[in-house]
């Protein structure tokens, strides 16, 4: 084996040795957010305004379409692949887990606070949040990959990996977004 290799990755900074423990950042970054939207609710009781609950996910009238819930669901999605191809888009992307994991918590008190079950608020964000939060990890992973080879090619670090978000991966992220969107717009007229 070359001892200038092994050298090298010991001499490394900091962020190029905690990359593979990184990914594990996203679903961490996913569970805070979910912390802070709990509290987000039950901290300030005031009536959720309808566009800051449609953002949520968690409004059950007036916008209930099914372009517009996948654009919800699509969104994280489509910045992920976007900070793929950005410099310190692995910096950025936990960030973004963050936000979408306060979301859905957000969405599950604030129908809790509406009056809905538990059960009930449960399954209309969880259902679909299966398929979208796996659509985001999906894209999420390797984007955060190619963001740190970018990163660490700027730096003339010797390029471990560079691509970006495989074909594969965004035909089945762009599915499963569907997949959520259906189950959303499916399972509002069925609990309700």
């Amino acid at each position: 084996m070359n001892n200038s290799v092994v050298d090298a990755a010991d001499s490394a900074p900091l962020i190029f040795r905690i990359s593979k423990p990184a990914r594990r950042i996203l679903p961490l970054s996913v569970c805070l957010g979910a912390v802070f939207g709990t509290l987000a609710v039950f901290l300030f009781s005031f009536p959720i305004p309808e566009s800051i609950a449609s953002l949520a996910d968690a409004a059950l009238f007036d916008s209930t379409g099914y372009f517009r819930i996948l654009w919800t669901y699509s969104a994280p999605c489509i910045i992920a692949v976007f900070l793929s191809a950005v410099l310190f888009g692995f910096l950025l992307l936990p960030i973004l887990f963050l936000f979408r994991g306060f979301l859905l918590s957000y969405s599950v008190s604030a129908l809790l606070m509406s009056g809905i079950s538990a059960g009930k608020a449960c399954l209309i964000i969880g259902i679909p949040a299966l398929f979208s939060l796996f659509a985001l990890f999906l894209l999420g992973e390797e984007a955060f990959c190619s963001s740190l080879d970018i990163y660490r090619t700027c730096r003339g670090y010797p390029r471990v990996r560079f691509s970006f978000i495989s074909a594969d991966r965004l035909l089945i992220a762009a599915l499963l977004l569907s997949a959520a969107a259906l189950a959303r717009q499916l399972l509002i007229p069925l609990l309700l």
